[in-house]
């Protein structure tokens, strides 16, 4: 009887550790997976490495090259991919592993070519072309990897293509002369929503990719407001945030529902708000790029001391941040 009894404990406590080991699986793998694309879809971090960091990185227009520097510390690099007077940087995980890949939206064709951090073969995907077109890359369906699209300023439509292998879609939402896209995940529901800045009036126009109604809210106006959404509060919702560079102040709703942040960062009139998660906190961090100098000035949100750094400086040097396509 007693040797029955170690048996049946015996096979209790393996049934058990099958069953933990199984719920650590599906964390990991699936529930862990999930909420790495929510926050990933608010974040939109810049890292080419992978990090989970913002990386400082350049786009030297007049010859196509591209200056990284890791945020992980390792090595600088370069890499040659544009240089066509019309070549547009558009930064994003196309591949779906976790690196931002390098790539451009060549406005006068309408072409996208992208390198794979993967290690894949270079791609090209004609889309767009219209001169009124604007490059808004993100993850649209949310399976983690970065769509290519347009908006079109001249009738307010946003084409998007699926990776996933979905039907292109479009959806006409904006069309003011004075719409911005400011694309982002501001349900926080892993996907990117189709949005729009209107800088003649301050209001935001936002549609729901959960499937919410659409709506409106009011942040800026002031003709030298730049958009520069971000995750500024870490619960993995976009944040309506505008920098002012009259002033150098920016201007933060969280989404949390928290006090409404305003704070005096930049104010050179040459510079370009690159909010990013540089300190890998899973916020957003306030930054400018002074274009005159190529110096990055960020402020952390994790409490650390505010810092400068030198990272280009060309006059044709284009920073690299998730705001590309409304600081134009």
């Amino acid at each position: 009887m007693k040797l029955q009894n170690k048996h049946a404990l015996f096979f209790i406590l393996i049934f058990f550790l099958v069953v933990g080991i199984l719920i650590v699986f599906y964390y990991f793998f699936f529930i862990h997976k999930e909420v790495s694309y929510r926050r990933k879809a608010a974040l939109n971090i810049i890292s080419f490495g992978g990090e989970r960091r913002t990386d400082l990185a350049v786009y030297r227009a007049k010859s196509g090259v591209w200056f990284i520097k890791p945020s992980s510390g390792g090595a600088t690099y370069t890499k040659a991919w544009g240089g066509d007077p019309s070549d547009r940087p558009v930064p994003g995980d196309y591949d779906g592993d976790g690196k931002t890949d390098i790539a451009v939206y060549r406005a006068s064709t309408g072409a996208w070519f992208i390198v794979p951090s993967s290690g894949g073969t270079p791609s090209t995907k004609a889309w767009g072309g219209d001169p009124s077109d604007k490059p808004v890359p993100g993850d649209y369906d949310g399976d983690g990897k970065t769509d290519i699209a347009v908006y079109r300023a001249s009738n307010g439509t946003w084409l998007i293509i699926p990776s996933s292998g979905g039907i292109p879609s479009t959806k006409v939402w904006g069309g003011d002369p004075s719409d911005k896209p400011v694309p982002g995940d501001y349900d926080g529901d892993g996907k990117t929503d189709i949005a729009v800045y209107r800088a003649s009036t301050g209001a935001w126009f936002i549609i729901p990719s959960s499937g919410g109604a659409s709506y409106t809210k009011g942040l800026g106006g002031d003709p030298s407001d730049k958009p520069a959404p971000g995750d500024y509060d870490g619960d993995g919702k976009t944040d309506l945030a505008v920098y002012r560079v009259n002033g150098g102040a920016w201007f933060i709703i969280p989404s949390s529902g928290d006090k409404p942040i305003s704070r005096g960062w930049g104010g050179d009139p040459s510079d370009k708000p690159v909010p990013g998660d540089y300190d890998g906190d899973g916020k957003t961090d306030i930054a400018v790029y002074r274009r005159g100098t190529g110096t990055w000035y960020i402020y952390p949100s994790s409490g650390s001391a505010p810092y400068g750094m030198s990272w280009g400086g060309e006059a044709d040097d284009k920073p690299i941040t998730t705001t590309l396509s409304s600081i134009d």
